[in-house]
């Protein structure tokens, strides 16, 4: 018998999109989209090749052939220990397998396998990777595999229809087939309607939105339970010695190293104007010649953070949830004076003498994101502050000769022009005449050491002949030291030469200076009130010491005066590195901002949903207002305000405040009003109110016609017909019958369970409505079969 229907080729359709986007899935994973394309490519051919035209097709023992090649090769690959991962093989034989099948003649075991071994793929794919877009396009792949599953299903029904279309009685006129069955052809109209698909819609709706809530609802463990294989970054400023060079890479990578949100203490969010600097890591020992810096050995001392004092205004206090990307950080990031917040349950770490951030030895290297928060109070009004309070005087850390006035933290941070290190001066001797005459041009040398710091930053500020640049191109006079080669020659050059050059200016005048790097800026995603912060943010700057008595009037809280601070100095041209970072377009940028938000919401609630994020963003909402819920629907307070209010109603009735002349004589205009514009108003609210009853009495009749099929499967339960969980009604219909036909029952009565099949499948699946006398014609057939049912037990 030839097998043709419509739903088939839409069922061939089906499982080559699963196939390409179960491929597409783990190409996302692999970061290689050469196989998804391999698959589009051979899988919607193979429609129009093997199904359609039917010119090639590959042979039960071409295909087994091909299977225990793809086999082999899998082996091969294990055994081989190739730098790709056992699980990428897997993945990969995986699409071989799936492209043989495609090729082969379809029937329900190969429709079976290809599902199944896309389903495989998504789950190799879920090990590979777990991002937003990962994500929607799963939510793609469902939807897809739904409809999918539903086309198969019906081909799998109505193939069987087709093969058991035989008579299921005999007379002596021969063969009859008391069902009547619609052809397959009209059997695939009738599924195939409007009204099959939008069922499946509400199926697919349904069935996603209760798996999100289950997902959601189910209780998480401490810790988070999704850990996809995130790439994990190893930021700038890790190591203690830097050399001035190596920024230049980084400076051009776009990878995200920490989101950050800034909120005030009652959570409000909280904006301020200019580019936020995140400060990291302190260098203060430079070595000459070598362009290279690396931080003091003797200032390694760390102590918790809640042991370095809280914020002096607590009115200026802001917090700062801090978002690390997985990977090395021996250095966190932060606004700087930063301060332990209650709410932050991790022991974080601090050097007294740089205010240098970190986690404990053991937690430098993570595979998980690491989640931190701190207060602050450097902003004011809305403008973040160059000033940092130090947390120590300068000093007294002797050396062995135990001299009073020798000072090694201070030495350190003006060497070389210091005593320890005067023999390595000379090379630096430029850096000192440079920096006397730049004073002397500005008429400050006998200024503050404020004012003088002032006058070095805007040198470099305001001299057009310096250029911000990440290549190195320039010639470079190696005979020099690097910084004096950059002041005097080329004067080219990225944020660390600038602030390297000014750090060495401030100490050859005795003004104790040190280099910071950190992140300046961010990508500021209004949607979500956040900035992200990647590589190519990284920068560097410089601090200087300046003594109490020296620091302006309210930059620094009185209490915090004494020791001196440190202020901060950005020599970098404000052209140059904002040039590097190319702004897009605001479409493109409100497109990112869209994408980046789903991406936190994603890993925040979907991958990170842990027990603490669950306890507070989903059960403690849902548990205040169920709470609030009930106690509006039975507290006590809530009935004895409406028995109150049920009494004034009461009382104001029984007096007459609701019949007053104000009422009587709006009630006199409305009426005629009413009564003029009633064609209007029955034009306008006529279709919607018809709408409404004939709905409501098409689904009363419905409802009746539905119920002669539940009429019928309990009375044939009462007599040992009972349709079993994997029985359609159909198959149950025509089973039933097959039995009926051995027992002492007239033939003519047995049609009525096929007519009444096919009613129900017609008004519940088709949408369609009985006749009165059709319903009434198979009541009285019913009843007929019942009689002839309760006559063949009494016999």
């Amino acid at each position: 018998m030839n097998y043709s229907t419509r739903v088939e080729p839409l069922l061939q359709i089906g499982c080559a999109t699963l196939v390409v986007l179960g491929t597409l899935l783990l190409g996302m994973g692999q970061q290689d989209f050469g196989f998804p394309l391999l698959a589009a490519v051979l899988g919607y051919s193979s429609i129009v090749i093997v199904d359609g035209k039917r010119l090639f097709r590959l042979r039960h023992y071409s295909s087994g052939a091909l299977g225990i090649g793809a086999c082999v090769w899998l082996i091969v690959q294990i055994v081989r220990d190739t730098q790709q991962s056992q699980l990428l093989n897997v993945a990969n034989a995986l699409i071989f397998l799936q492209l043989i099948l495609l090729y082969q003649r379809k029937n329900i075991r190969i429709y079976w396998q290809l599902v199944t071994l896309s389903l495989l793929q998504v789950i190799v794919a879920a090990a590979l990777n777990l991002g937003f877009v990962f994500g929607l396009m799963l939510c793609i792949y469902v939807a897809a595999a739904i409809v999918t599953l539903a086309l198969f299903a019906t081909h799998r029904e109505l193939r069987n229809i087709a093969t058991d279309r035989t008579p299921v009685v005999s007379s002596s006129d021969g063969p009859q087939d008391h069902f009547g069955w619609q052809s397959v052809e009209g059997s695939a109209d009738f599924v195939l309607s409007t009204s099959f698909l939008g069922r499946l819609s509400w199926m697919a709706t349904f069935t996603i939105l209760g798996t999100i809530l289950f997902f959601f609802a189910i209780p998480r463990y401490s810790s988070r339970v999704w850990q996809p294989q995130e790439d994990q970054i190893r930021t700038v400023g890790y190591d203690d010695e830097i050399e001035l060079d190596n920024i230049s890479k980084i400076l051009e990578n776009p990878e995200q190293v920490m989101r950050v949100e800034f909120t005030k203490l009652d959570r409000t969010p909280f904006y301020f104007d200019d580019e936020p600097y995140f400060r990291g890591s302190v260098v203060d020992r430079y070595k000459p010649d070598s362009g290279r810096w690396r931080a003091d050995k003797l200032a390694e001392g760390r102590e918790n953070l809640k042991r370095s004092g809280s914020p002096a205004d607590l009115s200026n206090t802001i917090v700062q949830k801090i978002t690390l990307q997985p990977g090395e950080h021996a250095v966190l990031f932060s606004i700087s004076p930063c301060y332990a917040s209650p709410e932050e349950p991790k022991d974080l770490f601090i050097k007294r003498h740089t205010r240098q951030l970190s986690l404990g030895k053991e937690q430098n290297t993570s595979t998980n994101p690491i989640r931190y928060q701190l207060m602050t109070d450097a902003f004011r009004n809305k403008i973040q502050n160059r000033w940092v309070a130090s947390l120590d005087p300068m000093g007294p850390v002797l050396d062995e000769k135990d001299d009073p006035s020798f000072d090694i933290e201070f030495e350190t941070l003006i060497s070389p022009w210091g005593r320890m290190y005067y023999d390595r001066r000379e090379r630096l001797d430029a850096i000192q005449e440079m920096a006397t005459q730049l004073l002397a041009d500005a008429g400050v040398t006998a200024e503050s050491d404020y004012a003088k710091a002032l006058a070095l930053e805007n040198h470099f500020l305001r001299d057009t002949t310096y250029k911000y640049s990440l290549q190195m191109s320039t010639q470079r006079d190696h005979d020099l030291d690097p910084i004096v080669d950059f002041i005097t020659n080329h004067k080219t050059g990225h944020c660390e030469y600038f602030a390297s050059a000014l750090a060495l200016m401030l100490r050859s005048q005795g003004i104790p200076a040190r280099l910071v790097i950190g992140y300046k800026g961010g990508e500021f995603n209004g949607l979500g009130g956040y900035f992200i912060v990647r590589q190519l943010h990284a920068h560097a700057w410089v601090e200087a010491y300046i003594p109490g008595e020296a620091i302006p009037a309210k930059v620094v809280h009185e209490d915090q005066r004494a020791n001196g601070a440190w202020f901060r100095l950005d020599p970098t041209p404000m052209g140059g590195r904002e040039a590097v970072i190319v702004a897009d377009h605001p479409i493109v940028q409100r497109a990112k901002e869209i994408i980046d938000y789903c991406q936190v919401l994603w890993d925040d609630y979907v991958l990170g949903l842990n027990s603490t994020r669950q306890q507070e963003s989903i059960y403690n909402p849902a548990t205040r207002v169920a709470r609030q819920a009930f106690f509006y629907a039975f507290g006590k307070e809530q009935w004895v305000k409406r028995w109150r209010w049920m009494k004034r109603i009461w009382k104001d009735i029984i007096r007459g405040r609701y019949f007053t002349r104000q009422a009587v004589i709006l009630l006199s205009v409305l009426t005629p009003l009413v009564y003029i514009m009633r064609d209007h108003i029955r034009r306008i609210f006529g279709p919607v109110i018809g709408r409404v009853l004939a709905r409501w009495r098409k689904s009363k009749r419905r409802r009746a016609d539905v119920a002669i099929y539940d009429r019928m499967e309990r009375m044939l339960g009462k007599h040992g017909f009972h349709r079993s969980d994997d029985q359609t009604p159909q198959e149950f219909a025509y089973a039933t019958a097959r039995s009926l036909t051995s027992m002492t029952i007239d033939s003519a009565a047995i049609p009525a369970l096929s007519n009444i099949v096919n009613a129900f499948y017609l008004v519940r699946f088709g949408g369609g409505e009985l006749p009165d006398a059709e319903r009434a014609m198979l009541e009285e057939s019913l009843t007929r079969l019942e009689t002839q049912l309760l006559r063949s037990r009494i016999r």
